[in-house]
């Protein structure tokens, strides 16, 4: 009984929170794909003849750049990015998550998502909500596309002004809609297992 009366008493008292932040880090998140930007090799330009330079200006992190462009651009802004393929069982990890840990002034950031068919034309397309400092890009898949396994082709964008544009991702993942508070919480969480 005294236990039990310490233990009330220490929730009461804050001492401990019976919460999904606490316990999640003595454990790591399970996520169902993810790119922690170790290695860039699994990501390749969009097919604009305006290419994003990617490259890796401190180790875990890819930063898309794009540069001035040339006299007589048609647009007002510009932008472009980098693809991948994913294949996610969004009964489990419903929710996409990139991590934009830098944005230059006049820049921003963003996913596109298509599932394409077998001839590979887009079925389903879903777009981010624009980023224009650091923070975290999310959308809820399992919501919007079902709760089966899908092939996504993800798109992390980068734009911005014609003189040139810039931004930085930390880390893209797949989760359990669970796990999406922590990581809200605690943006540059690290310790993650693949579980899909």
């Amino acid at each position: 009984m005294f236990v039990l009366m310490s233990v009330c008493l220490l929730f009461t008292m804050g001492g401990l929170r019976p919460d999904s932040t606490r316990h999640a880090k003595n454990a790591p998140m399970p996520v169902g794909w993810h790119d922690e930007f170790n290695d860039l090799g699994g990501w390749k330009p969009i097919g604009l003849e305006n290419a994003a330079d990617v490259y890796a200006a401190r180790p875990g992190a890819m930063t898309l750049r794009l540069p001035h462009v040339p006299e007589g651009f048609p647009w007002s802004f510009q932008w472009s990015g980098v693809t991948a393929t994913a294949s996610v069982d969004l009964g489990r990890y419903p929710i996409v998550v990139a991590r934009i840990s830098r944005v230059q002034k006049g820049s921003y950031a963003h996913l596109d998502l298509e599932e394409r068919d077998y001839s590979g034309h887009p079925v389903r397309t879903l777009r981010s909500s624009t980023v224009v400092e650091p923070g975290l890009s999310v959308l809820d898949l399992g919501k919007e596309w079902g709760s089966y396994t899908r092939r996504i082709v993800l798109r992390l964008i980068v734009g911005g002004a014609l003189t040139g544009a810039q931004c930085e991702y930390a880390w893209v993942r797949f989760v359990r809609r669970e796990d999406l508070p922590i990581l809200m919480a605690h943006p540059d969480w690290q310790n993650v297992v693949l579980r899909p």
